[in-house]
């Protein structure tokens, strides 16, 4: 299977998991907490596998929405930024924030294939 490049904050959140397929979608800081984004692995400069891609009579389309954001490299092994991190949208489901409840609720719609 091919797959697509995906972007990805400092602290975890996915950006696209089409980087190159659906280039509009691209950011250059996380609109969840403001951190810079990334690509590539910072040690080996290669890309951070995203979603799968197929084809259909020559035409290439997304498999799915999204992609598992990796902990590491797979060229290298080096750690990404987000590993060990909290990731912000990570809070206790018996909060007293109902903003952030509704902030992590919308920011894993992506995490479910219906």
């Amino acid at each position: 299977m091919e797959y697509d490049v995906q972007q990805v904050c400092a602290n975890g959140h996915q950006i696209t998991a089409y980087y190159h397929h659906h280039p509009e979608d691209r950011e250059d800081y996380c609109g969840i907490c403001g951190e810079k984004t990334i690509h590539i692995c910072q040690k080996c400069n290669k890309e951070i596998q995203g979603g799968g891609l197929s084809s259909l009579n020559g035409v290439r389309y997304a498999t799915s929405s999204s992609a598992p954001i990796p902990e590491f490299c797979r060229n290298c092994g080096a750690a990404f930024p987000w590993t060990g991190k909290e990731k912000d949208s990570e809070i206790s489901l018996d909060s007293q924030n109902p903003l952030k409840l509704v902030e992590y609720i919308c920011t894993r719609f992506h995490l479910y294939n219906c």
